[in-house]
């Protein structure tokens, strides 16, 4: 974890994109894992989170679309994010026709071949009973012990990157043969973008060191590094 002056600067730019995307955005998707880990126990949330819930549930009311799909440190999201924030959420990859291209647009774990020892653990984790028995753990104990097991899990993201990069290209590919011309992922810490005539392949990257993001314009994609103000 970095330090407390490191962590209030990603939110301060978590900030300044989403105001930002306030003005400029037909609709917001965030591809998961925006928390470093997400669980919803009946009356209480992880309280870190709270200016960007806050400013997630203030677009929200000012119009603006929020598509949010859970990733790997978010996929115990519950009803919180829907019914308080009026986020639309997604548990799995979603389909949508974004300018004229139709999209596929998922986290991106468990899509690539192999890894069969996360997937077990992705449905097992799911299982309505792994979350009740969490749910019994006091959360100063179960947050604590989850986020000590997220940052292992962003070191163990981080040394099969460029593994996973070529199954997820894999992916793309079948999914072009699908007839999708637009495939959206994150997961992955490293940015990429490639494309040919009709046909995009993204990698979000992330908001740890590289701050990217990908626009859809005009049926044209980009991906783009958000620069802060208070950075230049």
């Amino acid at each position: 974890m970095g330090s407390s002056a490191e962590e209030a600067a990603k939110v301060r730019r978590i900030h300044s994109f989403l105001d930002a995307a306030a003005q400029d955005c037909d609709q917001l998707f965030i591809v998961g894992d925006l928390f470093d880990f997400w669980f919803e126990y009946r009356h209480a949330i992880p309280k870190g989170y709270f200016s960007v819930l806050a400013r997630l549930h203030q677009l929200v009311r000012d119009g603006l679309p929020i598509i949010y799909i859970g990733g790997n440190h978010d996929f115990w999201i519950g009803d919180f994010l829907g019914r308080e924030i009026g986020i639309e959420v997604h548990q799995e990859p979603i389909e949508r026709t974004l300018q004229g291209r139709r999209a596929f647009l998922a986290h991106g774990d468990g899509l690539a071949r192999g890894d069969r020892a996360y997937k077990v653990l992705k449905r097992v984790l799911r299982h309505p009973v792994p979350i009740a028995l969490f749910r019994l753990v006091h959360p100063d104990l179960g947050i604590a012990f989850a986020r000590h097991t997220s940052h292992t899990s962003h070191r163990y993201t981080k040394e099969r990157e460029n593994l996973v990069e070529g199954m997820l290209e894999e992916v793309a590919e079948e999914k072009f043969r699908e007839g999708y011309d637009l495939v959206v992922v994150a997961h992955l810490h490293r940015p990429l973008h490639r494309a040919r005539p009709g046909k995009d392949f993204v990698i979000l990257g992330d908001w740890v060191t590289h701050f990217t993001y990908a626009v859809i314009e005009q049926g044209t994609v980009r991906l783009e590094r958000w620069v802060d103000a208070a950075d230049q």
